[in-house]
């Protein structure tokens, strides 16, 4: 039997963390000048960067008290504690050495550790997906993965200490930065090793789509979740940068948290197999209501330019345009999503759109039936479709009991008498 923690060291685990962020927020709010000495630009900015990757706590608190046998909670309570680390470290020495006019003992010690703590942050992100959802390797072949991980996350951190020039977290010099031609050796070394741990986590991700193909209904759920919020965070990343330009950083940061704890948030749906079998429609949903702001906002822009030129005859030809394209996309949006959303539940939700065509025939044919034994037919085989149950049972008023059958394959049949005057069907999936 393999040994794991207990269950109810969870949440203590996943209390440090928090403690330390609050600490964090606390110390921003009490020194103005310490957001100003790190790289945030506001410490409005500095308390939304505490909240990063809080999520990774929470998550791994709730996955290892239900379940302390899968190694994942407790991943994820490792890269909790492993930020709380940076962040204190980080933190202390910032007060000590730049922060307050007075320096506090052992300021460099931690700038220092905190320089290092966050190679060991990176050092987690191939194992989140190599390792998920269940903890184990998608095939003993893969340790070679495990191995170069590791190798090359003690070899950032060899080649880190010596790094030359301000070090990443506290903005002070490195008091043990190599020189002239060593220097050189120790920065294409540093950036080989965090080159390839980003490789690896290509290469986690790669090792998603091999554990696809072999995975059960269940398990391809599961990896379906995680995509789906991967996506979107890739997403959200990719335009950080014209978000940070055009909003300002503090929205940039914002956006960030949202981003990765969102990303942890559907971690736990996954692991736990929560609501396990809403990410069809939630996929739908995202794509369908993209693609509809993408139209509109299209539909407005289009309409804003060009029909200030139709109206420039009109004094008030701008404020007629921006009447018009608003009325043109509002008189849109009804139309389109509908047409939107079928075309997405095609491809998305297959089973809504084929449960919902079922629901639409058997609403037509029910305007013309009179025949009860045929409506209760109707209502039986729409059922079937739609839900696809494993009993089938059809109650009628004046009977004492129900007919009932299994569904043999979820397509069995379920006869019953048609000289009742009204019927009701009861399923059990």
């Amino acid at each position: 039997m393999r040994r794991h923690p207990p269950a109810w060291l969870a949440w203590p685990l996943a209390a440090v963390p928090l403690i330390v962020a609050a600490a964090s927020i606390a110390a921003a709010l009490a020194w103005p000048g310490l957001a100003a000495a790190t790289y945030a630009e506001s410490a409005a900015e500095y308390v939304v960067g505490a909240f990063w990757l809080l999520g990774a706590p929470i998550v791994g608190a709730v996955v290892a008290s239900r379940r302390p046998d899968l190694l994942y909670g407790w991943l994820l309570l490792a890269l909790g504690i492993t930020d709380a680390a940076l962040t204190s470290t980080g933190l202390y020495g910032t007060l000590a050495l730049i922060a307050r006019p007075d320096p506090l003992p052992l300021g460099l010690p931690a700038a220092w550790a905190a320089h290092l703590l966050w190679l060991a942050v990176i050092v987690h992100l191939p194992f989140l997906l190599l390792l998920f959802p269940d903890g184990r390797l998608p095939s003993p072949r893969w340790r070679w993965l495990v191995r170069g991980v590791a190798g090359l996350g003690l070899l950032a951190l060899a080649f880190g200490v010596f790094l030359p020039g301000q070090m990443g977290v506290v903005p002070v010099e490195n008091p043990l930065g190599a020189t002239g031609a060593a220097a050189t050796l120790v920065e294409v070394g540093a950036n080989v090793a965090v080159s390839g741990l980003f490789v690896a986590v290509i290469a986690g991700g790669v090792s998603l789509f091999v554990r696809r193909r072999r995975a059960g209904p269940q398990q391809r759920l599961q990896l379906k979740w995680f995509a789906y919020a991967a996506v979107i965070c890739a997403v959200l990343l990719t335009v950080n940068g014209a978000v940070a330009f055009l909003a300002g950083p503090l929205v940039n940061a914002l956006l960030g948290a949202l981003t990765f704890n969102a990303l942890f948030a559907a971690i736990g749906v996954a692991v736990l197999r929560y609501r396990l079998y809403e990410i069809d429609r939630l996929v739908s949903r995202t794509v369908s209501y993209a693609l509809l702001s993408a139209l509109l906002v299209g539909v407005y822009l289009v309409a804003v330019l060009a029909l200030p030129r139709l109206l420039a005859p009109l004094r008030a030809g701008s404020e007629l345009a921006v009447a018009g394209a608003t009325l043109a996309a509002a008189a849109l949006f009804a139309p389109a999503r509908w047409r939107i959303q079928q075309t997405v539940d095609r491809r998305f939700n297959r089973a809504r759109y084929d449960a919902q065509r079922a629901l639409d025939a058997f609403r037509a044919r029910l305007r013309g039936a009179v025949d009860l034994g045929q409506v209760a037919d109707e209502l039986q085989a729409a059922t079937r479709a739609t839900v696809a149950p494993s009993v089938l049972s059809l109650w009628l008023p004046g009977q004492t009991g129900m007919t009932s059958r299994p569904e043999h394959g979820a397509r069995g049949a379920a006869r019953a008498p048609s000289s009742a005057p009204a019927a009701a069907a009861r399923t059990r999936s």
